[in-house]
């Protein structure tokens, strides 16, 4: 957050942009994250990728010239504008609505010019997310090579972005393939269908990291005796800074082995699930069967036995034993804990329906508490997937390119993680955040129209946004109107030998507070006067005033004042001594500008004047 200047009120794509920058950060950059890739990058390769394929001759697409960084973007944002409203095909949103009238639409054939259609099959055509100079290495080795370097920068970004807490998850997500691949799995429990899976660790929906099931198990593990789906769970430990983190996984991973191999890894991590009974450790003692009858009573006779057990004689486990637990509900639950402390009922309230007086009533009843801490604490790789899924661009694409189902599994994942990211700065700041569509639509929107729906940061000169610092201004590389565009550099530079040794400095004119600068929460009028980074520093203004006044008083009453005068750097913006506080603390001022122009007028006036 710090390298890319993040806060409460920033951009939503400005989040997006800090876990895949659209441009390569410079070498002389002042940024401490190790970003690999951006979408500069991803452009250069598909248009590399372009030139190999022969595109632009008389062979392919003719009339091909190569992509742009902001055209790459705006038609790879083009398949996520159709997560947000699905097409059966992404090419109908570029017809004429005489073509198609439901499903044309004019702002992105506007945005994208007459040629879109042409220009989206040459798009899918080269696009490419790995460097394709590079010599195709073997299968056995490298499954996943055309995606391996987009994935080797999300799974870095995704942990350094993010401080997991003590309680995650562990569990599979899908990603679903139409095509044929040696690797494509049969998965008929799941909505998604057959494909690809990975193995993930979510703390509350964020996927802190993944291991892909089609890649080489990790030999250091496989040689401890652990099976493969073990081995793969200590790759992902591997990822943790911290020790003594809480994972909660089904029973397909759950057996009393794993639980060791888990708490002698070097970050001593514990697990707690639900076990299957057949050869997953659990003691005899406490397995609990189904009952075959169906009669009421003899389930009720059973309903609500515990057993648990503790392992003794295991010295690695002695700081926290392996307990084993089961309770009959309408069948034996069973579980393996090293988590828990205790095991008790305790009692629990929801809203149940009342036949008798037809209303919703509060209820009581009582739960397990290893149950209870097991379901508070195991959805946190479903809420990920929900998220992922609920408006993925990929909803009625066969994909006949197993790498294309990766990458977009891979991006939709990163999308979710930038979300969640701001979401829990935003409400950690006590301050409502923006609904999934509403982030996920001003993203899209930026990236396809940055010039009327993009960031501040967006619209600067592409040596600022690499980080360049002689593109900084003196000023602390504070983000500055006078930042040059890329339009202009190449006359800046013929007109530098012209500048005289010491030129008198321009008088800079102060920016007036309008309503439509208010207006837009991510203007910079807004987002730099309630920066809580900033300092916000009063100095007084010179005696010598010039014509300046009150910025807010001229915007409140539409007068000028000029009494007691006030500078704030930061925002480059005067005011009197009454307007510095209420400029920077009041988040909407156009639904307190009546107030304020009654506070100012009755200040101002005179003491001996009737009421």
């Amino acid at each position: 957050m710090r390298d890319s200047r993040l806060d409460s009120r920033s951009h939503p794509v400005d989040w997006v942009d800090a876990f895949l920058p659209s441009y390569c950060k410079a070498r002389g950059s002042k940024s401490k994250t190790p970003y690999i890739l951006s979408s500069d990058k991803l452009c250069k390769w598909s248009n590399e990728k372009a030139m190999l394929m022969q595109m632009g001759t008389q062979s392919m697409y003719p009339n091909f010239t190569p992509f742009t960084t902001e055209e790459f973007e705006k038609y790879l944002y083009l398949f996520f504008w159709n997560g947000l409203a699905p097409s059966p095909q992404i090419s109908m949103k570029l017809e004429s609505e005489d073509q198609n009238p439901i499903h044309s639409s004019h702002f992105l054939r506007r945005e994208l010019g007459p040629n879109a259609n042409r220009r989206l099959r040459e798009w899918k055509c080269c696009f490419a997310c790995q460097d394709p100079k590079l010599p195709i290495p073997p299968r056995k080795s490298h499954p996943n090579f055309k995606v391996d370097e987009y994935f080797r920068h999300i799974q870095l970004i995704f942990c350094y972005a993010w401080m997991p807490g003590r309680n995650l998850s562990g569990d599979e997500q899908t990603m679903g393939f139409k095509g044929r691949h040696p690797d494509k799995q049969r998965i008929t429990y799941k909505k998604e269908g057959d494909g690809f899976q990975c193995d993930c660790l979510a703390d509350d929906g964020y996927t802190f990291t993944f291991y892909f099931r089609n890649q080489p198990v990790p030999k250091r593990w496989l040689d401890q005796g652990l099976s493969p789906l073990h081995a793969r769970c200590m790759a992902l430990f591997d990822c943790l800074m911290d020790q003594y983190h809480q994972v909660r996984f089904d029973n397909l991973y759950m057996s009393a082995k794993f639980a060791l191999a888990s708490f002698q890894h070097p970050q001593k991590v514990l697990v707690e699930g639900v076990t299957r009974t057949n050869q997953r450790g659990l003691p005899k003692e406490i397995i609990q069967h189904e009952i075959k009858s169906s009669s009421k009573k003899e389930i009720a006779k059973v309903k609500g036995t515990v057993k648990a057990a503790v392992l003794e004689g295991c010295a690695p486990l002695n700081a926290c034993p392996l307990v084993a637990a089961s309770v009959y509900d309408n069948k034996g639950v069973h579980f393996l804990s090293t988590c828990v402390t205790k095991i008790e009922w305790i009692k629990k309230e929801r809203a149940t329906y009342d036949k008798v007086t037809g209303t919703m009533c509060i209820g009581t009843y009582l739960r397990l508490s290893i149950n209870d801490t097991y379901n508070m604490n195991m959805n946190s790789v479903d809420m990920a997937d929900q998220l992922r899924g609920n408006y993925r661009p990929d909803r009625w694409m066969w994909k006949l390119k197993w790498w294309w189902a990766m990458f977009f599994w891979g991006h939709g994942t990163l999308l979710v993680n930038a979300f969640i990211a701001y979401k829990s700065y935003v409400e950690s700041k006590g301050m409502k955040a923006l609904s999934h569509y509403d982030f996920r639509m001003q993203v899209v929107l930026a990236k396809i129209c940055p010039a009327k729906y993009g960031s501040s940061k967006q619209k600067l000169s592409i040596a600022f946004q690499r980080g360049d610092y002689r593109a900084l201004s003196q000023t602390g590389g504070s983000i500055t109107s006078n930042t040059a565009s890329t339009s202009s550099r190449s006359s800046n530079a013929k007109r530098a030998s012209t500048i005289p040794p010491n030129p008198t400095p321009k008088k800079t004119r102060r920016p007036q507070i309008t309503a439509l600068r208010l207006c837009d929460m991510y203007s910079q009028a807004n987002t730099r006067r309630l920066n809580d980074e900033l300092q916000h520093l009063a100095e007084p203004e010179s005696r010598n005033t010039g014509g300046k006044c009150c910025s807010l008083c001229r915007y409140a009453t539409g007068k000028k004042y000029s009494a007691q005068l006030l500078t704030c750097k930061d925002c480059n913006v005067s005011l009197c001594m009454w307007c510095f506080k209420p400029f920077h603390t009041l988040t909407d001022l156009t639904k307190e500008k009546r107030r304020l122009c009654k506070q100012i007028l009755a200040r101002k006036k005179p003491k001996n004047a009737k009421s």
